[in-house]
């Protein structure tokens, strides 16, 4: 699965409340997947390059099969848990989150998963 995402603090700063808006999914023989994750994210760090992140949202989610004709759609929400390394001045950024979901098929503790980046730009302080 692959996706891109946009993130932006509101305030201007490094760190405080911002948001989040992606797109992604996956094609395998026939069948695939569209995901956009839409959320608000709360990072707090001390040392301008290292951070916590905290987050929920919703990601809608569509999907095809060519080989049986379905087509659906559904909603999710997420939390979420991590680290991100994101230094002040731009440049290569890191992430490794734990993200639980949850929708009508229950409730999934243990999803998350790692993003590479590129961070635009100087934050204020």
């Amino acid at each position: 699965m692959a996706s891109f995402n946009f993130d932006t603090r509101f305030s201007g700063k490094a760190d405080g409340l911002g948001g989040r808006v992606g797109f992604g999914g996956f094609s395998i023989e026939g069948e695939g997947a569209v995901f956009i994750p839409v959320g608000l994210n709360y990072i707090l760090g001390k040392d301008q390059k290292n951070y916590f992140e905290l987050g929920a949202g919703v990601t809608p989610v569509f999907v095809s099969s060519s080989s049986s004709g379905d087509n659906f759609s559904s909603t999710f929400g997420h939390l979420l848990f991590g680290y991100r390394m994101q230094p002040q001045g731009g440049g290569f950024t890191f992430r490794a989150f734990i993200s639980p979901v949850f929708g009508d098929f229950g409730f999934i503790p243990y999803y998350g998963g790692v993003s590479f980046g590129y961070s635009f730009g100087k934050a204020k302080k």
